[in-house]
């Protein structure tokens, strides 16, 4: 008999962010790491996962979604089996709003809701949600806001 091999891998780099500790800094490190301009922010909506280690320290970060002009549908799946392949004890998500509105959808509380649930099963705790804007300043924190 003969099956196929599953091989999970992923490329481990020295990143130079540091710990990432506060909503600003998280913002500041997507904008920065995912070099991503005001016309990739407000053409379509992408959705990412930053995965860390028990120190806070940036182990990976991954798109799990590209989508829409307005709804990026994601599946959770992706973000568990990519935080246990890479022995991520903490997760960050992020997504843009192309419309500049950083106002969170049902949509979006929805899936920070499924996805902090399904982590916490595996022992691995969602951060944040960090809503991305065209504007370069400009973002919405779900801890800040007390929805993590």
């Amino acid at each position: 008999m003969q099956v196929s091999e599953i091989k999970l891998s992923y490329n481990r780099l020295q990143l130079s962010s540091g710990k990432l500790t506060d909503s600003r800094q998280i913002h500041n490190f997507i904008r920065e790491y995912l070099n991503l301009t005001k016309e990739d922010i407000s053409l379509q909506e992408k959705f990412y996962a930053i995965f860390l280690d028990a120190g806070m320290n940036v182990i990976g970060v991954t798109k799990l979604a590209e989508c829409g002009i307005d709804a990026v549908l994601v599946d959770a799946r992706l973000l568990y089996v990519t935080a246990l392949n890479t022995g991520a004890k903490n997760v960050i998500i992020s997504h843009n709003h192309p419309s500049g509105n950083m106002k969170p959808s049902d949509a979006d509380r929805t899936i920070t809701t499924k996805m902090e649930q399904g982590l916490k099963t595996l022992d691995i705790k969602l951060l944040d949600h960090i809503i991305l804007s065209s504007t370069e300043h400009d973002y919405y924190s779900f801890l800040d806001n007390g929805l993590i």
